[in-house]
């Protein structure tokens, strides 16, 4: 599709000079950033449950509306951080286990972007 797009631009430009040639670079490039950066329905639909700001308290993690988000999940394995929770809510939902998993994966990008940033 990107490669596509970039025959469009360069059929569009002609006999393009570098500035040109550049310039319809970025803005492939610019596209090929903006669709990265989208969020896909089903990461919306995952993001649409919980509301921010989020806060740890006593081993839960809630959202600003006093939903639960994780627990440390008391009786299972000592090495587990975190259980994602949610499933009575999302339950009823299409595709709940497909959003709970997103839920899963943003949580743990979050952590990534986080370590990330604090280089630990």
């Amino acid at each position: 599709m990107k490669s596509e797009r970039v025959k469009q631009i360069m059929s569009d430009l002609g006999q393009p000079d570098s500035r040109s040639l550049y310039d319809a670079i970025y803005q492939v490039a610019n596209e090929a950033a903006q669709e990265a950066l989208a969020p896909s329905i089903l990461e919306s639909n995952a993001m649409s449950i919980y509301t921010p700001p989020f806060r740890y308290h006593r081993g839960y993690i809630w959202d600003s509306q006093n939903n639960m988000v994780a627990d440390r999940g008391d009786g299972i394995a000592e090495s587990s951080m975190l259980r994602i929770r949610g499933w009575g809510r999302i339950s009823y939902m299409q595709n709940a286990e497909m959003i709970q998993d997103e839920i899963g994966h943003i949580i743990a990008r979050a952590l990534n972007t986080y370590y990330g940033i604090k280089k630990v």
